[in-house]
């Protein structure tokens, strides 16, 4: 790639056209230091505050030029390259400005020297935002965007590319599922997730050439469509009176969804805001927007003496009592923990054991009435 811009800037100064060799530099250049801002042709920006920025010149012969890169700047991450070969060297240094200057000369008679500079430099990034619209139960509306800040660094006419992930950050730190809402899964399909240890890169979304001064903030939408789903109402028993109701969106797009903030809507009204995990193309996130008012749930458990003093066993009652006070029948999934230490299960509704201890039903509760499941056990 050709970037003339940079070029410009420096051939400018001295006193030649881009594309000019030294044969034309006028008397004395050979002294001079040519001082040029650094002005990048392309930008990566990683989720967070990092940015990955590369940069090229075009020197002439016997000239010495100061590049003034941004003050933060990784000085490590420096590399300069010539026809994709770091060169053998260059010089870096703090300018009195408090930037990090790349001293690069040429020698008299060298022919034209083509240079990439690349470096990271903290100042700028990006976060994803959804907004989520509920339509109906088997489908919602999700706005997917990129919030883009420069803070600091040199942006104009840079070909941006907004990065999924961030090179040696902590993978148990991502947004992930709930328990519940793993527990929901009923398998465990292969989401495309990334496992422990350092995330690298996930994906890469490339959205074109954009200026960005320091302190410009830029909404960009990467996705705006309409995405088939599954409305879950579940009552996880193991973690209180209440119930969720889980959007399983289905991401048919061909962008995969980066883990991100969510605030969901319904009935033009706001009612919440959740995370929702990395969901590849194909796989299926999910977001939790509330509870639902029209259900009362209830657990209890009593525990009785049935054993003698030599025989030390205790009998636990549990009952799950769910009442749908809404107007119209409605499909639930109840969750409940197997006891590992439990003997001689009995049940009034047969449950479907998971492999992870969970119990899980999916009754059918009618409108205005009340359903009872019970569980017993016998603990030695």
């Amino acid at each position: 790639m050709t970037r003339c811009t940079s070029v410009l800037r420096l051939l400018v100064l001295a006193g030649l056209l881009c594309g000019t060799v030294s044969a034309a530099l006028p008397a004395r250049a050979q002294d001079a230091i040519f001082v040029i801002e650094s002005a990048p042709y392309a930008a990566a920006l990683y989720q967070g505050d990092l940015a990955y920025l590369r940069e090229e010149l075009t020197l002439p012969a016997g000239i010495a030029v100061r590049l003034l890169l941004p003050p933060t700047t990784l000085r490590d991450s420096i590399v300069v390259q010539q026809d994709g070969s770091r060169l053998s060297e260059y010089r870096v240094a703090t300018a009195e400005t408090g930037q990090i200057a790349v001293s690069l000369t040429t020698a008299p008679g060298d022919a034209p020297r083509a240079l990439t500079v690349a470096y990271l430099a903290s100042g700028a990034g990006w976060m994803p935002r959804y907004d989520l619209a509920v339509l109906d139960p088997e489908q919602v509306a999700l706005n997917f965007s990129a919030t883009i800040t420069n803070r600091s660094l040199p942006l104009e006419e840079a070909e941006i590319q907004l990065v999924a992930g961030m090179p040696g950050a902590d993978a148990s730190r991502r947004p992930a599922m709930t328990v519940t809402q793993m527990n929901t899964l009923y398998a465990e399909p292969d989401q495309g997730s990334v496992g422990g240890g350092a995330v690298a890169i996930n994906h890469v979304y490339p959205i074109g050439t954009h200026s960005l001064l320091p302190g410009d903030t830029l909404v960009y939408t990467l996705l705006d469509d309409t995405l088939p789903a599954r409305r879950l109402i579940v009552w996880d028993a193991r973690f209180g009176q209440r119930t969720e109701v889980i959007y399983k969106v289905s991401n048919t797009s061909d962008i995969p969804l980066v883990e991100g903030s969510v605030h969901a809507y319904e009935d033009g009204l706001y009612v919440g805001q959740d995370d929702i995990e990395w969901t590849p193309t194909g796989g299926e996130g999910n977001v939790t927007i509330g509870g639902l008012s029209t259900i009362r749930v209830r657990r209890t458990e009593s525990v009785a003496q049935v054993g003698t003093f030599r025989d030390d066993r205790y009998r636990h009652d549990v009952t799950l009592s769910i009442t749908n006070h809404g107007g119209e029948d409605l499909s639930l999934t109840v969750l409940d923990e197997w006891n590992r230490a439990g003997q001689n299960f009995e049940f009034s509704h047969e449950p479907i054991r998971q492999g992870n201890n969970v119990l899980r039903w999916e009754p059918v509760i009618p409108a205005g009435e009340t359903l009872e499941i019970t569980i017993a056990f016998i603990i030695n």
